[in-house]
This record gives structure tokens, C-alpha cells and sequence, in this order.
């Protein structure tokens, strides 16, 4: 039989190819409109991060969600450590930490040879760094008395070690500039709440 000849084969076969190239196109089609960059919740880090520079390390997804740890509003001093993490699509996509520490040995980050060493303006004595996927700072924080009197333990904690990161693959280094910001705002927030003594 030739084929060719046939116009009901003809016909079916260019049917049956339609559909499955819909079929294909459709498939893409909701993947690159539900895969897309999510903005994070509002109430994400204690609402104290821009949210358009947060959103710039986040990945593309489908779902975006939030914690912090402990479960309640920024810890410090109550708590020697407080961090929030954003979500996408049930992995963790960028984490932002708050440690008081005794001093600046401390600092539970270790900062690699290759960081970026140049200063980072944060201001006050604060010493920070940026390296690939992460930003961190270590400076003095005195805490006033009554942020501390019902918490005699905090009293030796004098400085305080923030970092930011994200999971996100770095192409091109653009996640320096919107961490470095984003430390930033996290440590004029926590100044904030810590009260910090200039």
C-alpha cells in the first residue's frame, strides 16, 4: 500500500502530530507561567528586608513560604540567636541570622581567603564581608540594662554576628549587591531592637 496515496493516513497522521504539538506547547506553556519568580511574603524576616531585593535572590518556583526560629518575633537578647528563612517550593532559598556572641573570635562564621575584603559600609565599627552567596558582619552592641535586667546571662554577650545567604546559583556575581544591602537593612534592624548603646 502506498501511503502517500492514502489521504485518510495523510490526514490522520498530521492529526495525531497537531495534537501532540499542542500537547508539547501547552506544557511549556504552564511551565514557564507557573515556574516564575515569586515575591516573598510580606511578613518574611520580621517585614524588616526589601522585599524587591529579597526577591532578586530568590529562585523561580511555584510556591513561596516563610518561618523564623524561634517561633515568635525577633529572639535577641531574650535568645542568643534568631534567624528566618524563606521557602520555595519547600527548600531553603535565603536564611537571615542574628548570633550574640562574647567576642569577636566568636563569630560562628568563617570567613574564606577568597572573600571580598573590601569595607562594607554598615556603619559603626562593624566589620563585614561578602563572598560567594553570602554576606556577613561582626560588630560591638552594648545592650542598655533595661533590655537585659530579667536576663542577667545576656550581660557578657557584647557583640553581635549577622549573616545573610542565599542557595540561589550566582551567575555573574549579581547576588553581591542586593545581599550586601540586605545586610544592611538587617543590621539597621536589629540595632533596632537590641537598642545598641553608640
Amino acid at each position: 500500500m502506498n501511503f502517500n496515496q492514502n489521504p485518510c493516513i495523510r490526514v490522520t497522521g498530521c492529526t495525531i502530530f497537531t495534537f501532540i504539538l499542542v500537547l508539547t506547547l501547552a506544557s511549556c506553556s504552564k511551565d514557564e507561567t507557573v515556574r516564575t519568580k515569586l515575591d516573598p511574603p510580606t511578613d518574611s524576616c520580621w517585614s524588616s528586608l526589601n522585599r524587591e531585593k529579597l526577591r532578586e535572590l530568590l529562585p523561580h518556583g511555584e510556591r513561596v513560604s516563610s518561618a523564623i526560629i524561634p517561633k515568635k518575633g525577633f529572639a535577641l537578647p531574650e535568645k542568643i540567636y534568631s534567624s528566618c528563612i524563606v521557602y520555595v517550593d519547600g527548600f531553603n532559598a535565603f536564611t537571615a541570622a542574628a548570633n550574640l556572641r562574647r567576642d569577636k573570635s566568636a563569630a560562628e562564621f568563617e570567613v574564606p581567603e577568597d572573600a571580598n575584603r573590601k569595607p562594607l559600609q554598615l556603619g559603626g565599627d562593624a566589620e563585614a564581608w561578602s563572598w560567594e552567596g553570602q554576606a556577613a558582619a561582626v560588630y560591638h552592641c552594648k545592650i542598655p540594662p533595661h533590655k537585659i535586667r530579667n536576663i542577667p546571662h545576656r550581660k557578657p554577650y557584647k557583640y553581635v554576628t549577622l549573616r545573610v545567604f542565599t542557595y540561589t546559583p550566582d551567575k555573574g556575581n549579581k547576588h553581591r549587591a542586593p545581599l550586601v544591602s540586605l545586610l544592611k537593612e538587617f543590621k539597621d534592624f536589629t540595632d533596632k531592637q537590641l537598642e545598641c548603646v553608640k
